[in-house]
């Protein structure tokens, strides 16, 4: 358990050099003329999502993490919990190929993004 606890914080603590990276925010383009301009939108705005997703799942694991402390060892409990945590980790993985999808389909049109 204190491992858990342990790895949860560390890994919330690798995450914040992450959000320091983020640049400024791009403008989408005014008109849309080509298919650049449309993955580039579409680029935009699910790393928009996506960060709104990252912020959500630290909040999910840090209330996965205060129900599996407060569960006193009740079974149903820290089931409930554990499914908590394991559907966050889910939706990060989602998240991650729906990002990835993206540049995919850009490598494959051969657009450069």
């Amino acid at each position: 358990m204190k491992k858990t606890i342990t790895i949860v914080f560390l890994s919330l603590l690798v995450a914040v050099p992450v959000f320091a990276q983020i640049t400024g925010v791009v403008n989408p383009p005014d008109k849309i003329k080509t298919f650049e301009d449309i993955l580039a939108l579409v680029n935009q705005l699910i790393n928009y999502l996506f960060t709104a997703l990252l912020v959500l799942s630290i909040v999910f694991i840090i209330l996965s993490a205060f129900n599996w402390l407060t569960a006193a060892g009740d079974p149903m409990k820290t089931e409930k919990a554990r499914n908590q945590l394991m559907y966050c980790l889910i939706a990060l993985a989602i998240g991650a190929l729906a990002k990835g999808l993206v540049f995919m389909v850009a490598n494959l049109m051969g657009v450069r993004i």
